[in-house]
């Protein structure tokens, strides 16, 4: 039994580290950017005066919507070098980012509205696992480009 766990173990092991190859460093790259401009805009809209002032998950759907066309693009050309058609990578694409959108705005809101925790710590809690998930979905299945047929 445990030689059979041993090698199941050793090939996910594989598998992973396959998943997470150089393109994960890119898709980091281009997400750091996209992180300092959400990051930027949620805190923006975190200080904005009493009378205009927005509920935090709000805060956090605009700023995750703030990087999604820089994503689109650069991740497509450069963290995946997608040949795949554009506009069934575009409704992928917007599937993904809204079903992430989503869930990074519940983790705030639980967090913050709920467990009453900091606004900024509860941003970084929660974009660590939804940056991995992202990155899975977009090679998997948004940037997924056909074999070459040369």
């Amino acid at each position: 039994m445990s030689d059979r766990l041993t090698r199941a173990s050793g090939r996910l092991r594989v598998r992973l580290l396959a998943a997470f190859d150089a393109r994960f460093a890119r898709f980091l790259m281009v997400g750091l950017s996209n992180s300092f401009v959400s990051f930027c805009v949620f805190q923006g809209l975190l200080r904005l005066p009493h009378e205009a002032s927005l509920p935090v998950s709000l805060c956090q759907l605009i700023s995750y919507g703030a990087g999604v066309a820089w994503s689109f693009f650069w991740n497509g050309r450069f963290t995946f070098r997608s040949r795949a058609p554009v506009v069934k990578q575009g409704l992928r694409f917007v599937v993904v980012q809204l079903f992430m959108a989503g869930a990074s705005a519940a983790g705030v809101a639980l967090f913050v509205d709920i467990l009453g925790w900091a606004p900024t710590l509860s941003w970084f809690i929660i974009m660590a696992p939804v940056t991995i998930a992202n990155f899975l979905l977009s090679r998997y299945w948004v940037f997924h480009s056909p074999p070459s047929t040369r």
